[in-house]
């Protein structure tokens, strides 16, 4: 049994040397051409026939990178970094346009909201007091008679029925 593994462990050794002394004989590629015409490529030529090495890169794997090569910025691309940017695809591009069309209907949102927060004070403060005393721009105080104050709580009023609810 010890024999045996012993025996394993040389030959599997002898193949794997054998197999990287091979490794760089591989990388010799010589090309010639037989007297049909025909070129051939081989790593021994034929003896008698006159070949060229030819210079052949290992096999690689290049992965391709999404993003595409950075270049060295010139003293445009410096001064505006989106020029460096690709261009959105369409998709990007619409999901970009919805979530800027979210953002302007969450301010206008916002805004009505405030609005209808302080015609609802306003009507608070008109309805239930017949004596409404208003401040004009000159800073000087007045007393609003009972037409201007049911028109500013209807103007209210009717704000909030069309607006607030």
């Amino acid at each position: 049994m010890k024999l045996k593994r012993i025996t394993n462990t040389l030959a599997l050794g002898l193949a794997l040397a054998l197999i990287a002394q091979a490794a760089p004989a591989a990388d010799q590629v010589y090309r010639w051409v037989d007297g049909q015409g025909v070129v051939h490529y081989g790593d021994h030529p034929p003896e008698g026939v006159k070949a060229t090495l030819v210079g052949v890169k290992p096999n690689t794997v290049q992965i391709a990178s999404p993003e595409p090569a950075s270049r060295p910025a010139t003293g445009e691309e410096a001064a505006d970094p989106e020029a460096a940017e690709p261009a959105p695809s369409y998709a990007e591009q619409s999901r970009l346009d919805r979530a800027e069309k979210r953002r302007q209907q969450q301010d206008e949102a916002r805004k009505l909201q405030a609005e209808c927060a302080v015609m609802q004070r306003q009507k608070d403060w008109v309805e239930p007091s017949p004596r409404v005393i208003v401040e004009d721009e000159e800073g000087n105080s007045r007393r609003l008679d009972d037409d201007e104050r049911l028109k500013l709580l209807e103007a209210a009023s009717a704000f909030l029925e069309k607006n607030c609810r």
